[in-house]
């Protein structure tokens, strides 16, 4: 029997159940296994990512407050919040179910990644007519906050759409290309909010300035996975 060690620890290829049955553990599970260094070298690839997204979130609201004021800052955070609120529902669930098909099922991912952006798309549409609506109810007067949660909800559905490929990655064990994009991702935003306010550009300038970039890394996603894939 070969030998393969898990947290410097050998672990044979053969197993024995909780009835004595000693059986061979299938040689399709033998790439997962791995060692104590690689999961901490990954949980810290895919928790990097993370909060540098958070931190650029954090520094984006200081230089939205610092050049354009607390009232665009609280317009943004309104925007954002409601975005989050409703796309959460959209976005963890199905998440989930993804990583789950694709961890078992890896030759059929093409198709589990293009059913659940087909089924978030169709659902933020939804979520869009139904809360607009009632947004512009709440304050018919301030015509130009519906404009900015109808760009936030976009920049979110993009997010959305990218984190289908974040998680396809994280399935398939692809943290540091995870960690890469996403931080990238995340930089890039940073940057276009931080070119928007040193040259004094409408705000307006800065909401479709993030919805390029949301757009602009969902398709490098695309051509990134497909790229990749072949």
């Amino acid at each position: 029997k070969e030998i393969y060690t898990v947290r410097g620890r050998p672990l044979q290829r053969s197993a024995k159940l909780n009835d004595g049955t000693l059986i061979d553990v299938p040689s399709e599970f033998i790439p997962y296994i791995q060692s104590g260094d690689s999961i901490i070298k990954e949980s810290m690839l895919v928790g990097s990512a993370e909060y540098f997204m958070l931190g650029a979130l954090f520094v984006i609201n200081i230089l939205i407050s610092r050049y354009y004021g607390l009232g665009e800052l609280g317009s943004f955070n309104f925007c954002y919040a409601i975005a989050q609120i409703s796309i959460l529902g959209i976005g963890s669930s199905f998440s989930l179910i993804l990583r789950r098909d694709i961890t078992l099922y890896p030759e059929k991912q093409e198709s589990y990644i293009n059913q659940i952006i087909r089924l978030r798309f169709f659902l933020l549409i939804a979520t869009i007519i139904v809360l607009l609506p009632a947004v512009y109810a709440f304050d018919q007067k301030d015509t130009h906050l519906l404009v900015f949660l109808m760009i936030i909800f976009l920049i979110k559905g993009f997010d959305l759409f990218s984190e289908t490929y974040y998680t396809t990655y994280q399935s398939l064990q692809l943290y540091k290309r995870f960690s890469i994009v996403k931080s990238l991702n995340a930089f890039c935003s940073l940057c276009i909010v931080f070119i928007c306010c040193i040259l004094r550009l409408p705000v307006i300038s800065l909401y479709l300035s993030l919805l390029a970039v949301a757009i602009i890394f969902f398709l490098f996603n695309i051509y990134y996975y497909q790229k990749t894939k072949n």
